[in-house]
């Protein structure tokens, strides 16, 4: 996947992939336990928790995200999240044009042959007042294997498909553009629920590594491979790593010479992993209602 234009643990390519939650499965259970028994909306439950603890039973940190999305739920969103449609590719290419280099950019045709082949694969970002796209993500079904293999972008987004029906559960993440971190960050709280209510269970993912220029020129003799595994202070040392760690995308699976065309990066890239938050209770996710896992979308994803 190409990163938001201007923007993992450190894993050996043989790790395999890494959980993106925190949440345990058994909590989540024992949640919709109670929720099931009680005849209680999910999103209900959820809120009669946080608003009947006491302040001093959850962090601070967490206290602050949970007031945020209450403040959230009475205020007129600034951004509204859907799946795409052909007659938004002009949105798109407008876009692409102001998140990415000219020889970056995907074209018409690209939006829409990817449009066309995994609609429901295809989010946009878009802004109330405007209208204008602030960010898209274009994913499609892929073979795990092919894509730990694959040499290049261009590999990973044009090889074999994966299968839709859930016997390949895994997609890679052709295109992430943004032009703002909200709309990003909404992408993604939009996107997990319908992807656990599919059965996707993995997710990988292309990132150039644009701090790896200017790191060579200070440490000669050193490798992509080092840099990209490199730390500071706990999180991935390349700000591009360090954004999609805190997305979740936490295992580095290779480091690719000529992966896409990036000058930063001397065109290295790496290819990241990660597993679609709570996709170990896949089975349970496909009987439940869309507007349950889109409660959790709202509140288990965040609060992780």
């Amino acid at each position: 996947m190409r990163p938001p234009h201007g923007t993992i643990r450190k894993s050996h390519p043989s790790d395999g992939v890494t959980s993106m939650s925190s949440t345990s499965g058994s909590l989540v259970a024992f949640l919709m336990h109670i929720a099931m028994t009680r005849q209680l909306d999910l999103q209900s439950l959820l809120l009669g928790i946080t608003r009947r603890a006491p302040d001093a039973t959850i962090s601070p940190v967490a206290s602050r995200r949970v007031d945020r999305l209450r403040g959230r739920a009475t205020a007129r969103p600034r951004v509204s999240v859907r799946f795409l449609e052909l007659a938004d590719v002009p949105a798109l290419i407008q876009l692409e044009h102001t998140a990415w280099e000219v020889h970056q950019a995907a074209s018409a045709d690209d939006i829409t042959a990817r449009i066309a082949a995994y609609p429901r694969l295809s989010i946009g970002a878009f802004c109330n007042d405007t209208g204008r796209a602030l960010a898209s993500l274009f994913a499609k079904p892929a073979h795990a294997p092919s894509l730990r293999a694959a040499a290049s972008w261009r590999e990973c987004a044009d090889g074999p498909d994966g299968d839709e029906s859930g016997r390949s559960p895994a997609l890679f993440g052709i295109s992430l553009s943004s032009i703002e971190p909200e709309a990003g960050k909404a992408i993604f709280e939009f996107f997990w629920p319908h992807a656990l209510k599919s059965g996707w269970r993995e997710m990988y993912l292309g990132s150039p590594v644009p701090g790896l220029r200017a790191w060579l020129q200070r440490n000669p003799g050193r490798s992509a491979e080092e840099y990209a595994h490199a730390r500071l202070n706990g999180l991935p040392r390349d700000p591009q790593l360090r954004y999609y760690f805190r997305k979740g995308f936490r295992c580095i699976v290779a480091v690719r010479p000529n992966y896409f065309p990036h000058a930063g990066s001397l065109d290295y890239g790496a290819i990241l992993g990660g597993k679609i938050p709570l996709s170990s209770l896949s089975a349970l996710w496909r009987h439940l209602p869309l507007t349950w896992l889109q409660a959790m979308g709202t509140w288990l994803f965040v609060l992780r």
